[in-house]
């Protein structure tokens, strides 16, 4: 008696496999977070900053219980009240150049009661870990106003992002951006 071939039992069990990871793929593009604003993405985070970070003449970094203001005399940067203490100038300029290099990742909110997941409660609570960042003109005009929240976000193995709030609006935005540390400790500056 020949033997009947196994063959519609492979068929039909491949056939349900590959229909199973496509139920998968389709379920993972359904409920992976919604993604913002593409046309944004890889785009500076702060527009036209590389033209005018030559005017900043202070920079100002405030949480909810301290407050650090730089200064630029005679292209020296000092802190404010404490002019007898040496400056990390080398350090300031790596703050700058990554404000500058900063670019947008992803649209994470626009609700303020979404701030706290991102670590961006308002700077006047006392359980806020934020840092409003300020950079300023000669004519103490702001060149760009940002709070930043958790900031040491990993994006890949080379890239690090963090949360940020462009002021005065509620909008969160994970931005690719290095900063090592943003400790209002004036003795680390």
């Amino acid at each position: 008696k020949p033997q009947k071939p196994n063959f519609n039992k492979r068929f039909w069990i491949m056939a349900g496999v590959g229909r199973g990871f496509v139920i998968l793929g389709v379920v993972g593009v359904c409920l992976q977070p919604e993604v913002y604003d593409k046309d944004f993405i890889e785009t500076p985070m702060f527009n036209n900053l590389d033209d005018k970070i030559n005017d900043v003449a202070s920079i100002v970094l405030q949480n909810h219980d301290s407050k650090l203001v730089f200064y630029k005399k005679d292209n020296m940067w000092f802190l404010k009240g404490k002019e007898e203490f040496l400056v990390k100038q080398n350090r300031i300029s790596n703050l700058l150049a990554a404000i500058v290099r900063a670019s947008v990742y992803e649209k994470k909110s626009s609700k303020a009661e979404s701030m706290k997941k991102f670590g961006l409660l308002p700077i006047e609570n006392s359980e806020s870990t934020a840092i409003k960042v300020t950079l300023k003109n000669d004519d103490e005009e702001d060149v760009v106003s940002f709070e930043v929240g958790d900031y040491d976000v990993d994006l890949s193995r080379s890239a690090k992002g963090a949360y940020i709030r462009i002021l005065p609006t509620f909008e969160v935005w994970l931005a690719k951006v290095a900063f090592i540390d943003l400790g209002l400790d004036y003795s680390g500056w």
